[in-house]
């Protein structure tokens, strides 16, 4: 009965010559007094797209990505966070950019405006990508 699945014998605990997928991070979390907390994350990617299906690129992408979160807590109630992200690739769709700032004003209560923008790419006058959004948003649990 033929088969349309492909398979592969392996020996236990054996290593293959090919990367399907590596990642290697770094999160600092500090809170400098309080009312404010501060977060910084480092990651660095390596995954082939062929394997992993993540961006339709089919090749192997690299990209170092670093995330800052700040944080400033009013009082119980009410805070205002800032976060921003940069991810640097030469591959898929190139270099992005975020921005973000939250007001939560409740338990339950938040609103962020936020844009990412996508702005390393090759061919800058039809592949770029600006999303400005805004949100109010009702957290039943946190």
């Amino acid at each position: 009965m033929e088969s349309s699945r492909n398979s592969y014998s392996t020996k236990f605990f054996s290593s293959s010559d090919s990367l399907l997928f590596q990642d290697f991070n770094i999160e600092i979390k500090r809170k400098i007094n309080k009312k404010v907390k501060l977060n910084l994350n480092y990651f660095n990617f390596k995954f082939n797209d062929n394997a992993v299906k993540v961006a339709n690129y089919y090749k192997m992408i690299y990209a170092q990505i670093v995330v800052l979160d700040l944080t400033y807590q009013f009082n119980r109630y009410h805070s205002i966070r800032f976060e921003t992200q940069g991810m640097w690739t030469q591959q898929d769709k190139g270099n992005w950019a975020f921005g973000q700032i939250e007001y939560t004003f409740s338990p339950h209560w938040y609103l962020a405006i936020l844009d990412q923008y996508n702005y390393g790419n090759n061919n800058i006058e039809e592949k770029t990508t600006l999303w400005f959004n805004f949100w109010r948003l009702y957290r039943r649990v946190s």
